[in-house]
């Protein structure tokens, strides 16, 4: 680099640095006496006058190196302004551009002048994402591909010349924003040598999401919970996963999800066990009505805020769920094995401090108030934080302004009166922070992180309804544009008011709080990250400006009357969303299942059926568009039912009335005129039943063995459809609309003319329905290169793909279990393995346990008010039912044992909570029969859960002993 400086200021230089040589060389003429027998004096002056010229070299040379340094800073201070300069330059020249007074190849050119190749292409996707006008985006985006394949081209040129390889070009790639990948291709593509498809057939997304709720009692967040206890345990889990259900069904049918959804519950952890609740009610005073829902709002809610203040209950609730995500992981990863999915968490209020503390903190670590960590046992994705407020400590308020709170805790970074941004990031790849904007206890993140946010807007969550994914991947990357001077991907999400919420802010303010439970767009902002992966295809199509492809699932192949269906049954199938069971119809061929919500879309009415023979009459009708079918009268036509045996031996179709039945098997006997719709087709049915009867004059393979069955039939055992439908149409031939007339023996057609009905042509029949099946967007599901866990004790079949997804189904006996393994077993590369029983405290187990009918033989069905010596109680009557209706009575203290036993056995998470109760109003007659109702359905779950359990059994049964009087323990 060359330094404009004065020539004097050299000179000197020259001169101290010719001094400080001479200075070196003078000391250098001290020679160090070296050993021998003859002592040689020490030249004393000659080492006085070294030492002398060292000194004065490191004076000479200290005067140089501080005249080197102000030259430096010279210099730095003279390039900072030119770099000034130069991004003042750009700003005037991007402001040219961006208002349409340059062109895209003149600013293009001037980036190419001023920039390196890798700069481009690490900033222009970004800069093109901030221009409001999509013709300058696309100028500009074509201007640098160009640019790109021009290089490309010279470098290829240069390298054929010199006999060298090419150096690849810099890739068309972007930094890392909200909605990219932290799973980009490890190896950067040539844009030019990927083709992009008009269809992208994608690979299943695999998905693990844990829900955490925040503060207050929330029932329905434990597993296999599907009732409510009390209103104070209202939470919001069904709801919100049932969006996620809806979603996945509609806007996102396009992508192959499995998203398995399950939740954490830590306040019955915090409550229970410690005994605070108790102690609470003993220190609130008595009042009137409206203090105590005051007191119970305070007791069941308000307090989880001060309880996690301190360590020691803080500990509890990070132990709690720290436990159960690593507990529940394990399970998941156990029933799915080659899962290669990815985790998210989505927390609530409370929940997400306790998520933040557990991701911001490594295992083993101590946090400031003593609380520990032992960290999770895998990395998370996504964390999404709804309701977000943030404070440096392992602490925060519920309702604090952040700022105070971070600076009352001395968590901020203060010196002189100057905040210094920075805080800890969460453990993640990604971060949202989601809330609404008159939510009293949500706070933004960013200017916590960049001052200079505060003014920028958060991300609003927008609308995207009734636009297909694609599109909703187009709209979110024009609004999710970074922004300048914020390193990091967006993190502040808003969501939408509602229309009356501006009208009266405050009355719908602390409703705004929990608006994320039934929030269409938080679970599609949710469910847009999740399919991470397929936007990251569809972004090389927008980097490219070409047209984005349609989408569909890897492997997808509908489900047709043609098919060939080896199985047809009814059965309980799992969602995993929901993780709820639902009657499903279920059909299977060589590779698939087919799963079918309504049995009418698959169940069809047979009107009649004329059997095929080599006697078959088929010939063409009177006009270009007829054909005349006349049947063997020797033959006995069949009516509405089944035509054809079933496989495994078992038969049966649904009943029909007699008088339909009759007018079946009469039709079947008579000649059908059939009209079709063109010419060609009718000459494609004669064709195709002149080709059927003569397949039939052909020598026949031997009959089936006792005991065997076709391969052509369908085993409906455990079947259930509508009175008089079928599935016999499966396998055909030949199908489409026809009209029809049935010709009657006095050659006169009906009188009512002609009617439109479904046909079918199978090996063995022509078949006439009332109306064709509805097998358009039946869910499947692949079987052949799986793994099937069979558990004959519950009926139960999972299915396990080679990548972890799973499909569970319940079937109604041991006869359809054996059907299922048999056909299961037949398909190719398809391995059943039979297994005793569920894993342990899976998610699986226990909504097969607290959701599937089971007969219960303990009720709760009335209380009473009695007395002893410390004065009144409530008892409470259990009726035994299998021993013949015996009753007894227990007091709520006697359950609240009974739960404290089992809880030593079963998991937190697994055990059913015990109804909440009060010290106020306690023999009120509507406060005890609902307590009497809420104890009911926790003894009817506990019942169920001791069913298999020997020694939880052993605790039921010791607190049923009629012959033991109910025991008091402690305060009731």
């Amino acid at each position: 680099m060359l330094l404009a400086t004065p020539t004097a200021p050299l000179h000197e230089l020259g001169a101290w640095l010719h001094q400080a040589r001479n200075d070196l060389d003078a000391a250098l003429n001290v020679v160090p006496p070296q050993p021998s027998p003859d002592e040689v004096p020490l030249d004393i002056a000659a080492v006085s006058a070294a030492a002398q010229s060292i000194e004065e070299c490191t004076a000479v040379l200290s005067k140089a190196l501080r005249f080197l340094h102000n030259l430096l800073d010279t210099a730095d201070s003279k390039s900072s302004e030119g770099d000034d300069a130069s991004f003042d330059a750009f700003k005037d020249q991007a402001m040219e551009f961006g208002t349409g007074k340059q062109p895209a190849e003149s600013f293009y050119t001037y980036l190419e002048t001023h920039m390196t190749d890798a700069m481009i292409a690490e900033f222009i996707l970004d800069f093109a994402r901030l221009l409001a006008n999509v013709d300058q985006r696309t100028t500009l985006l074509a201007a640098h591909c160009r640019a790109v394949r021009r290089k490309a081209k010279d470098a290829a040129a240069t390298a054929a010349s010199s006999s060298k390889p090419p150096s690849p070009p810099p890739p068309l790639r972007r930094n890392l924003s909200m909605a990219s990948s932290i799973n980009d291709d490890t190896s950067p593509r040539d844009d030019d040598s990927f083709e992009y498809p008009s269809e992208l057939h994608l690979d299943t997304v695999n998905h693990l999401m844990f829900v955490i709720h925040g503060i207050g009692c929330h029932g329905d967040f434990k597993e296999g919970d599907e009732e409510d206890v009390g209103a104070s345990t209202a939470g919001s889990n069904r709801a919100f996963r049932e969006l996620f259900r809806t979603m996945l069904d509609t806007h996102f049918k396009e992508v192959p999800v499995a998203l398995e959804i399950q939740s954490i519950e830590w306040h019955e952890e915090l409550h229970e066990p410690t005994g605070v609740d108790a102690v609470f009610d003993i220190i609130c005073p008595e009042g009137s009505q409206g203090y105590y829902y005051i007191r119970q709002f305070n007791k069941d809610t308000f307090m989880d805020i001060l309880y996690y203040l301190s360590p020691g209950y803080g500990q509890i609730v990070v132990n709690s769920v720290t436990d159960q995500l690593n507990s529940k992981y394990k399970v998941f990863m156990d029933e799915h094995p080659g899962w290669n999915g990815q985790i998210s968490i989505f927390a609530h209020s409370l929940g997400t401090v306790i998520t933040y503390d557990i991701l911001t903190h490594p295992a083993h670590s101590v946090a400031k108030n003593g609380v520990k960590f032992s960290g999770l046992d895998f990395s998370i994705e996504n964390f999404f934080a709804a309701g977000y407020y943030y404070n440096e400590s392992i602490v925060a308020l519920d309702r604090s302004p952040v700022p105070v709170m971070i600076l009352s805790r001395g968590g901020l970074d203060l010196k002189d009166g100057k905040f210094t941004p920075g805080i800890t990031m969460p453990s993640c790849n990604h971060y949202y922070n989601i809330f609404h904007p008159i939510d009293p206890i949500a706070y933004r993140v960013e200017p916590l992180i960049h001052p200079d946010m505060h003014d920028k807007p958060p991300v609003p969550l927008i609308q995207c309804k009734h636009m297909p994914f694609s599109k909703m991947q187009e709209m979110w990357e024009r609004i999710t544009a970074p922004v300048p001077g914020f390193t990091l991907p967006r993190i502040d999400y808003v969501m939408r008011r509602r229309g009356r919420e501006g009208v009266i802010e405050m009355a719908y303010a602390a409703a705004s709080h929990s608006a994320c439970w039934d929030s269409d767009d938080v679970v599609m902002f949710t469910l847009m990250q999740i399919c991470r992966p397929v936007v990251d295809k569809l972004r090389r199509y927008m980097s490219a400006q070409r047209p984005l492809p349609s989408l569909y699932p890897r492997g997808l192949v509908p489900i047709t009357p043609h098919s060939k269906i080896r199985i047809a049954t009814t059965v309980l199938a799992r969602d995993r969303a929901t993780g709820a069971w639902g009657t499903r119809t279920a059909v299977m061929d060589h590779k698939r299942i087919y799963f079918a919500s309504n049995a009418d879309d698959i169940g069809c009415r047979k009107k009649w059926s004329i059997p095929l023979s080599a006697k078959l009459g088929v010939q063409l009708g009177d006009d270009a568009f007829t054909l005349k079918v006349t049947p063997d009268e020797a033959t006995p036509g069949l009516a509405g039912g089944s035509g054809r045996s079933l496989r495994f031996g078992i038969g049966g179709s649904a009943p029909h009335t007699p008088s339909s039945t009759t007018s079946a098997a009469a039709a079947a006997t008579c000649t059908q005129i059939l009209r079709a719709s063109t010419t060609e087709l009718r000459n494609e049915w004669l064709e195709a039943l002149t080709h059927a009867i003569h397949l039939l004059t052909l020598p026949q393979p031997p009959p089936i063995p006792a005991g065997r069955t076709s391969s052509s039939s369908i085993c409906t055992v455990g079947l259930d459809l509508p009175s008089g439908a079928c599935v016999d149409y499966f396998g055909a031939v030949k199908t489409s609309l026809l009209q029809f007339k049935t010709l009657k023996a006095k050659s006169w057609y009906e009188s009512q003319g002609w009617t439109s009905r479904w046909f079918v042509l199978t090996k063995s029949s022509l078949d006439c329905y009332d109306t064709c099946p509805n097998l358009v967007g039946l869910a499947q599901f692949p079987v052949h290169k799986s793994t099937v866990l069979a558990y004959p004790k519950r009926c139960l079949l999972r299915i396990v793909t080679k990548t972890g997804t799973t499909l569970d189904f319940k079937v109604k006996d041991s006869r359809t279990f054996d059907v299922w393994t048999h056909g299961l077993e037949a398909v190719d590369r398809c391995h059943v393995r039979l297994h005793e029983d569920v894993v342990d405290h899976s998610a699986l187990g226990v909504s097969l346990d607290s959701q599937l009918p089971s007969v219960h033989r303990l009720s709760v069905d009335k209380y009473f008010v009695l007395n002893d010596d410390k004065g009144p109680y409530a008892a409470f009557q259990i009726r035994i039912i299998h021993t013949g209706g015996q009753t007894i009575l227990r007091r709520f203290s006697a359950f609240r044992e009974v739960n404290r036993q089992l809880r030593l056995i079963f998991p937190h998470e697994q055990m059913p909570p015990l109804p909440s109760t009060r010290l106020w109003g306690k023999f009120d007659p509507a406060y005890l029969a609902a307590k009497s109702t809420h104890l009911n359905t926790y003894l009817g779950k506990v019942e169920a859960m001791c069913t298999n359990n020997p020694a939880a059994n052993t605790i039921l049964q010791q607190f049923l002993n009629v012959d033991t009087a109910s025991p008091s323990y402690g305060d009731e």
